[in-house]
């Protein structure tokens, strides 16, 4: 167990080194590793990779998807070179912005207030609440911010399984619009009359210091 992290920087420096090699041969080749909440995985990387390996098609990709305090774990201790992050972050990590995703509320379709414009915050106070466990920083500011004491009634770590949930009406919650871009499921998604977001940012220890590969994937 004590040489385990000297073993993982053994094996992350190979990899820089290879790819320096592959770089000062003008060969195209490398790993990506990327972390990833699933909101982004599903919905993001595979069109982001795709377009990069039209230009690299040589290069080869690790997708490690976990919870926002799992994904920035990894990073610090190289066991991905980049991921995707939600600010605000606790580690030292470079941060390259990249969009500002809007936090909705998600209530079964033929919810009582489902007919309202926007779905108003306090009410969260009383309703069944389906809660997200990943490191959902973003919900449970929203809950300090507006003092909610929500009834939570039901916990997991899948953003499907929540929406199947709060379609069989055991309660609603709150998920970033990104996830719910592609649904099918029979819920109603609302903007919340107090608007929320979260910021989502690439992280990783150094632009600078990245390999060949890793810095073409960020261009």
């Amino acid at each position: 167990i004590r040489v385990l992290p000297y073993i993982k920087n053994v094996c992350n420096e190979y990899y820089r080194l290879k790819e320096e090699i592959d770089s000062i041969h003008n060969v195209q080749t490398g790993l990506i590793r990327i972390g990833s909440v699933s909101s982004i995985a599903s919905n993001w990387i595979p069109n982001v990779i795709k377009a990069f390996r039209e230009k690299y098609p040589n290069i080869e990709y690790e997708l490690l998807v976990g919870g926002y305090g799992k994904v920035e774990e990894w990073i610090n201790q190289g066991r991905v070179d980049c991921g995707f992050l939600i600010l605000p972050i606790k580690s030292d990590l470079e941060t390259i912005f990249l969009e500002r995703d809007r936090l909705l509320a998600v209530v079964p379709a033929n919810h009582k207030l489902a007919s309202l414009e926007k779905f108003p915050v306090d009410a969260l106070n009383d309703e069944p609440f389906m809660l997200l466990e990943s490191g959902n920083i973003e919900v449970e500011e929203i809950f300090k911010k507006h003092k909610i004491k929500p009834k939570i009634n039901f916990r997991t770590l899948d953003d499907y399984v929540i929406m199947s949930m709060v379609e069989c009406g055991f309660g609603v919650s709150i998920l970033p619009e990104l996830i719910l871009n592609r649904t099918t499921y029979n819920i109603k998604a609302m903007e919340l009359d107090k608007p929320e977001y979260r910021n989502i940012v690439l992280a990783l220890k150094s632009r600078k210091s990245a390999s060949p590969a890793v810095k073409r994937f960020i261009e």
